[in-house]
């Protein structure tokens, strides 16, 4: 879109100091005499009024306020002014310069007083109305200022930068018909470039005027064929109307015309993965680096698609070949380091990152893997000193710290995974991933209402994601908000009706309340169709049938939980009480023990201990 109008005269203050530097008499007349506003074409033919003579003393204080204004003291600039209106009340000048002033001192509401105070003596005045308009736009009052601009548009109907104001604001509260109307005049007036090609074809986009949207955009191909952005602009309309077909032929003759075109090129070859084409898109790449072998990065990607295509073996000797012909390059030894970290080699990995590091040591993601295989090799000490390079290279691109954090995290360094996940929410609090790590990592600390709005905030952006949900159910139902947690499990299910953690966890929370049993039981029976030997869902499948009074099926399960994975406190003591239902004290009292030996802080094992023992 066009962007917002800057006043484009100056204001009236500097412009009277200015051109009295030149001529006093012209600072006389534009100083006192107020601005007529009509271009000369544009005004009636009529007799001009006579020209008053200024008065001396406001002279004076206006040009005193212009030399404070241009040194930025805009409050004795305005004093200034005041005082010479003083003197003559009747130029639209002065009440111009007054506004723009107050608008200097943030002062808005009192700028727009002063220029509608203005427009009373003069109603036309383009300077007025023009500096009145970008105020509202400033307050956001879109509606007041499109009024002002079709009026000044009336007054001056060939002007292009008006027109496109008018369009972009037109476009901005979805007026998409008025707002194409304006773009065409602009372009009927012979001013259309890129920043009329660029949004009238998304407005006809949004039209679903398709053709209208590719003709438009042409206009620009043809007017700079060597500017790579009006080919992914008609890449785009492609898209928008789902024609996989004419995309590829775009694209395709777009490379053919302009082989350097490299976003295209990666598109394309997005577009041919995605398609299961993986051998086209390598073709591509194969005839690129055959037409000039000197660019690494093409030969870069081009490895990259033959290990999507699971050719390790093939991308390996591309980039050791690539080693040979570019030794001094940090990122061909980036490439090996990366294909032996993907291939858990961590001694190779190790080996090849720390050569680009030694090439290259500001690149955080060098570190980082380093870091992690280093952690993988189990040399903690090694593994923190590379990662504590990446602090001492304070980036700004949050995604360094994300993939900090959750190295942390994976490392099981909660306080460094928290402080490199907050760095990264500081950057971009925008971001799904950038909440729900720290979501994440807060919960793991058993923080769990600090996690809460994390994982809420993370939702408001992405509200399909179920793993949030899953963790948001979890916390809630472990705070006693069972509405809230209900709520958002069957939220999870009915956009994953398969998914076996959440059947399995919504199974557990009903069961350990004690409702909606039969449900619970359907509920882990499926989670168990998918996994049936995993230990968790064995035992909620056994929890649920000791809340329905069936204690020998509920034994049965529990023990083939046990018999899996042996060091859950939480399990040991659900054992233990389905014993007592069942009459066996000796055995409950072990499976307690059992339980308090693993997690000493479970005090309802505790209190079943002291009962029988006593």
């Amino acid at each position: 879109m066009i962007g917002p109008l800057l006043m484009k005269k100056k204001s009236i203050a500097k412009r009277i100091f200015l051109n009295g530097l030149l001529l006093a008499g012209l600072l006389l007349t534009q100083a006192c005499g107020g601005s007529q506003g009509l271009l000369e074409k544009d005004r009636p033919v009529q007799s001009l009024p006579t020209q008053k003579e200024p008065n001396p003393r406001a002279v004076d204080l206006v040009i005193r306020g212009a030399l404070e204004e241009l040194m930025g003291n805009y409050q004795a600039a305005l004093l200034a002014y005041q005082e010479a209106q003083l003197y003559d009340s009747t130029s639209v000048g002065l009440y111009v310069a007054i506004a723009t002033a107050y608008q200097r001192l943030h002062k808005i509401e009192s700028a727009i007083k002063v220029l509608n105070q203005a427009l009373v003596i003069e109603p036309d005045n383009r300077d007025a109305l023009e500096t009145l308009a970008i105020l509202h736009e400033f307050r956001r009052d879109y509606d007041a200022a499109l009024r002002i601009y079709e009026r000044l548009a009336r007054l001056s109907p060939y002007d292009p930068e008006l027109r496109g104001r008018l369009a972009t604001l037109y476009a901005q509260k979805g007026e998409t018909q008025k707002a194409i109307q304006e773009f065409q005049r602009l372009m009927e007036l012979g001013q259309a470039g890129p920043e009329v090609w660029r949004p009238l074809g998304r407005l006809y986009i949004q039209a679903k005027r398709y053709d209208d949207a590719i003709r438009t955009l042409k206009n620009w191909v043809e007017s700079d064929p060597y500017n790579q952005e009006p080919y992914v602009e008609i890449g785009l309309i492609y898209k928008v109307k789902k024609d996989t077909t004419a995309l590829i032929e775009w694209y395709r003759q777009t490379l053919k015309d302009h082989p350097d075109f490299q976003y295209i090129r990666e598109e394309m070859t997005n577009l041919l993965v995605d398609l299961g084409q993986i051998d086209d898109a390598i073709a591509m790449f194969e005839q690129r680096v055959a037409a000039d072998s000197s660019d690494l990065v093409q030969i870069s990607q081009l490895g990259n698609l033959y290990l999507q295509k699971g050719d390790t073996l093939k991308a390996r000797k591309l980039f050791e070949w690539l080693v040979k012909r570019h030794p001094d390059d940090w990122r061909v030894y980036y490439n090996l380091g990366k294909l032996s970290y993907d291939g858990q080699k961590w001694q190779e990995t190790a080996k090849f990152l720390q050569k680009a590091a030694d090439k290259n040591p500001n690149v955080p993601q060098i570190w980082i893997m380093l870091g992690q295989a280093f952690w993988r090799m189990d040399s903690l000490e090694q593994a923190n000193a590379m990662l504590d390079r990446v602090w001492q290279l304070n980036t700004s691109n949050p995604q360094v710290w994300l993939m900090l954090g959750q190295t942390y995290f994976q490392m099981q360094q909660l306080d460094r995974a928290e402080r490199a996940a907050v760095r990264a929410h500081r950057l971009a609090p925008e971001m799904f991933i950038t909440n729900y790590l720290l979501g994440l990592i807060l919960n793991q600390q058993h923080r769990t209402e600090d996690a809460i709005p994390y994982f809420e905030m993370a939702l408001r952006i992405d509200s399909t994601d179920v793993n949030a949900m899953g963790i948001l159910a979890a916390i809630y139902n472990d705070l006693g908000q069972y509405a809230r947690s209900d709520s958002l499990y069957e939220r999870a299910l009915r956009l994953a009706p398969d998914d076996p953690i959440l059947q399995n966890n919504f199974s557990y929370g009903l069961a350990v309340r004690g409702i909606r049993l039969q449900e619970a039981l359907d509920l882990v029976n499926r989670a168990l169709q998918k996994q049936p030997d995993n230990p968790a869902f064995l035992d909620t499948k056994g929890w649920v049938l000791y809340q329905m009074g069936r204690y020998r099926e509920a034994l049965e399960y529990i023990q083939k939980s046990l018999d899996i994975r042996d060091t859950s406190a939480e399990v040991w003591e659900h054992l233990g009480d389905v014993y007592e239902k069942l009459g066996q004290v000796q055995e409950a009292v072990e499976a307690w023990q059992k339980a308090y030996d693993l997690d000493n802080k479970r005090e309802a094992v505790l209190k079943k201990l002291n009962l029988y023992k006593n």
